[in-house]
């Protein structure tokens, strides 16, 4: 039988090989591959890395981790005081929700699992409404969210019930703002998809990679938290994909003032370490809980790694975000205006990304077009991640300097100019 071929895998195999790389080491913004070469990260942000490759911070905690390791005391001892001091650190006065506890896992996948059994065993009931802008991956151990058109419950392993909502205001979902979300969730997932008294959780991410950038709206998390509140269902923010701080606050909750039922946080708030924690109100753990969580959930050097990364002043994240938010909106807009090949520009913090033209008739031109500019970009040392058929995200560390953002964005529009 004739071998089946796949255009887009092979414009993927030929960009690679156009453009090696192969990363050893990591420096501030900056990665080296093993022949010297220096590569500008300009999306560590979005891969989790928000401080960027060996941040003095994330050096001085794994130092501490070491020497207390060091001094000769029994591993379980020793653990047991780092997990615990950074339990206090994350569900702290100001940091999380009042009266709340950490429960830390091995990694964020883990502890958004945790906290829909969590839900489960405080409500009693077993489904669960997931808000997603796409297919994005196998989060939960191999289950995907999104494989089911929006509105129908689709029998995941593992969790039950997952009923799929589109994400208001993304890239096209039927849903464009708070209102229509509302109005989906009461006039018909409630009465035609499952009552709300059976739904035990509804996880919504604020920030998401899709077709660009989709941000939550402004008032959203106002209007879901009052029907939740009414209906007795859990409202999960799902924070596993970002980075601590990366909104300009250590939760993107705190963007909205939000007080979510469960936050979930990933290795994003451990700048790429193996890391997860549910920040839980003690009120929901009235039940066994043991098979939930534990205190040696997370290896003792992330969890000194994030018990530093939480101690920093608010302003130390604030700060920097805003000098990062005000040269991406200024350039990215301009460049919008003046290419014609980017068709819109959406962010949030440090998060962009840049959605290109929707002129290509056939999907291979998409990825070509996307391919192109990226590795156009490798070729001359700047890395860029890309999502969805046709956009580039845009997430510098909150380490990098103005000059290397502009110059990066400089190169981006020279390349952009020369592809159109």
């Amino acid at each position: 039988m004739q071998a089946l071929h796949y255009p887009a895998v092979e414009m993927k195999r030929e960009i690679q090989s156009r453009v090696p790389i192969d990363i050893r080491e990591g420096r501030g913004c900056w990665l080296f591959d093993s022949g010297g070469r220096r590569i500008m990260d300009l999306c560590a942000s979005a891969r989790g890395v928000p401080l960027g490759h060996g941040h003095q911070i994330v050096r001085s905690a794994v130092e501490r981790s070491l020497k207390l390791g060091l001094e000769g005391r029994l591993p379980a001892e020793m653990a047991f005081e780092v997990c615990r001091e950074a339990q206090a650190s994350i569900a702290g006065p100001g940091d999380g929700p009042g009266n709340s506890v950490a429960c830390l896992f091995g990694s964020g996948e883990e502890a958004l699992f945790a906290a829909l059994q969590v839900a489960k065993g405080h409500t009693g009931r077993r489904k669960v409404a997931v808000v997603s802008a796409a297919r994005h991956g196998r989060p939960l151990g191999q289950v995907s969210f999104g494989l089911g058109p929006p509105g129908r419950a689709t029998d995941n392993r593992g969790l039950g019930e997952v009923i799929y909502i589109p994400f208001p205001g993304a890239w096209g979902s039927p849903i464009a703002d708070t209102a229509g979300f509302g109005s989906f969730l009461v006039d018909y997932i409630f009465p035609c998809v499952a009552h709300p008294y059976e739904i035990a959780a509804l996880v919504v991410p604020p920030v998401e990679f899709c077709e660009g950038l989709a941000v939550l709206p402004e008032d959203f998390f106002e209007t879901v938290s009052q029907i939740c509140s009414q209906t007795g269902i859990v409202l999960v923010v799902d924070e596993t994909k970002l980075g601590i701080g990366v909104c300009g606050t250590r939760f993107a909750a705190q963007m909205w003032d939000s007080q979510p039922g469960i936050d979930c946080l990933g290795e994003g708030f451990c700048n790429g370490l193996a890391f997860g924690a549910d920040v839980v109100p003690t009120g929901m753990l009235d039940f066994d809980r043991d098979w939930v969580a534990g205190q040696l959930g997370c290896h003792p050097l992330s969890c000194a790694v994030a018990s530093a990364l939480f101690e920093q002043r608010e302003e130390f994240w604030a700060d920097q975000v805003a000098r990062i938010e005000a040269i991406l909106s200024e350039r990215l807009n301009l460049l919008r205006d003046s290419c014609d090949l980017v068709d819109a520009v959406e962010g949030r913090g440090v998060l962009w990304a840049l959605r290109l033209v929707n002129g290509p008739s056939r999907f291979k031109d998409y990825l070509n077009l996307r391919d192109q500019v990226v590795g156009a970009m490798l070729s001359h040392d700047i890395l860029l991640c890309k999502t969805g058929r046709n956009s580039l995200i845009i997430a510098p560390p909150l380490i990098a300097s103005d000059d290397e953002i502009k110059e990066a964005l400089g190169v981006l529009a020279q390349v952009l100019s020369e592809a159109g």
